[in-house]
């Protein structure tokens, strides 16, 4: 983190947020991997049946959570990173490529933060308004 915090120029506000965004990713992860009900598995009765791609391919409910969090994490990093920069800076000269720089940052870690906490935030909502997960 220190050596991005220096290639970036990043004061060390950034390093911290840094540091507890990559937490944050890694207690997600965690929770995604000891909550995730184990793999099913398919038979097939002989090598007519197996098909070409078998093992290549994204389950849909899986390809559909990584678009979300890649479509989700566009949208709300644009936003946020668009207001606390102007916020910041203001809207100056240097008002856009102040604000570029922080999205590519803030994508970079709020994707992975949003497709592996998501899942963790739906079983929380889930158990404080009494629905089935």
């Amino acid at each position: 983190m220190i050596i991005l915090r220096k290639m970036l120029q990043l004061p060390p506000i950034a390093t911290f947020a840094g540091v507890i965004a990559t937490a944050i990713l890694g207690a997600g992860f965690v929770a995604n991997a000891v909550h995730r009900p184990p793999p099913t598995t398919t038979t097939f009765s002989s090598n007519e049946d197996f098909p070409a791609n078998a093992g290549r391919t994204m389950n849909q409910p899986r390809k559909f959570h990584l678009v979300f969090s890649l479509v989700m994490g566009a949208m709300m990093v644009f936003l946020m990173t668009f207001v606390i920069t102007l916020v910041n800076v203001g809207y100056s000269e240097a008002f856009v490529r102040t604000w570029m720089r922080a999205f590519a940052i803030a994508y970079v870690v709020g994707v992975p933060v949003i497709f592996f906490l998501a899942p963790v935030a739906r079983k929380i909502t889930a158990a404080i308004l009494g629905a089935p997960q």
